[in-house]
C-alpha cells in the first residue's frame, strides 16, 4: 500500500554521518507511517542542534529525511579590558559537529595582562542509553596591580551522563582545582624579613545533576517541562573549607 514504509533515506547531511540520524529514528521499518511518531522522530533530531531545517516526508515506500546543516563551527574573538590591569587579548574555536559525530570541541586562549588556556570536549551519545562523555582542562594566571600578588588557577573535570527511561536525564562530573596565590614578589620589594606568604588550595569537585525534560523542541517548546535540580560538592586538602552548592 501507498502509506507502507519500507526503507529510510536521508538527504542534505553533507557532514554529519548517517549514524547520528538512525539512531534517533524511532519509526517502526519496514511499518505503516504514523505521522505521530514522524513529528516525534523530527524533533528528536532537531533538537541535535545541527540542522537548520528537518523535514520527514514519505517518497513512495521511502522514508525520506531532509536536512539543512548549520554552521559546524565559529570563532569567538575575545578582548578584555580591566581598569587596574589593562588589555587582554584573545580568541577560540568551538566546532559543533566534530568529526560529523555531534561532538562539540572548544579550544581558545587569552595573553596580555591575564592568561588563559582552555579545551573543553563533549559526545552527548557514545554508548548505551545516550551515555555521554565530556572533560575540560584549564589554566588561568594573573598579578593584581594593587596588591602586588600572582593568582594562578588551574583544573580539569570529567563527566558522564545516561538516560533512565526517556525523560529522566542524569549527569555526574568530578574535577580538580588548585588555585595560588604568591606574594613572594611584594615581599622582595618591601623587604620583608619574614618568609614568603604562598596561599595554595586544593579541592575535589563534584556535580550531580537530574533533569526531568518532556520538552518537544529544547530551543522552542510548544509542549513539555522542564525540571532540573543540582548538587556541587567541593571538597578541600588542607585547612580550607568544604563548599556544597544546590540549585
Amino acid at each position: 500500500t501507498s502509506s507502507q514504509l519500507e526503507e529510510i533515506k536521508i538527504i542534505g547531511n553533507e557532514h554529519t554521518q548517517n549514524d547520528i540520524i538512525l539512531r534517533e529514528i524511532q519509526h517502526p521499518m519496514p511499518g505503516k507511517y504514523d505521522s505521530t511518531l514522524v513529528r516525534e522522530d523530527r524533533n528528536r533530531i532537531y533538537n541535535l542542534g545541527l540542522f537548520s531545517t528537518v523535514e520527514i516526508e514519505q517518497v513512495d515506500s521511502t522514508y525520506t529525511i531532509f536536512l539543512v546543516e548549520t554552521f559546524r563551527y565559529f570563532p569567538i574573538p575575545i578582548v578584555d579590558f580591566n581598569e587596574a590591569k589593562g588589555w587582554s587579548y584573545g580568541g577560540g574555536i568551538v566546532f559543533l559537529n566534530f568529526r560529523g559525530m555531534n561532538q562539540k570541541l572548544t579550544i581558545g586562549g587569552i595573553i596580555g595582562e591575564e592568561t588563559t588556556y582552555f579545551i573543553d570536549f563533549r559526545d552527548p551519545w557514545i554508548a548505551g542509553d545516550h551515555v555521554s562523555l565530556s572533560g575540560s582542562v584549564y589554566q588561568f594566571h594573573t598579578k593584581n596591580p594593587i596588591y602586588s600578588y600572582y593568582y594562578k588557577e588551574r583544573g580539569f573535570n570529567i563527566g558522564t551522563g545516561f538516560y533512565k527511561n526517556k525523560f529522566n536525564k542524569i549527569k555526574i562530573q568530578t574535577g580538580f582545582e588548585y588555585a595560588a596565590i604568591d606574594t613572594s614578589e611584594e615581599n622582595e620589594k618591601n623587604k620583608v624579613k619574614h618568609g614568603d606568604i604562598s596561599l595554595k588550595y586544593k579541592y575535589i569537585k563534584g556535580e550531580f545533576t537530574y533533569r526531568y525534560d518532556t520538552r518537544d523542541i529544547y530551543l522552542d517548546p510548544t509542549a513539555g517541562v522542564l525540571i532540573m535540580f543540582s548538587l556541587n560538592p567541593k571538597f578541600s586538602f588542607g585547612e580550607t573549607e568544604n563548599y556544597h552548592f544546590f540549585q
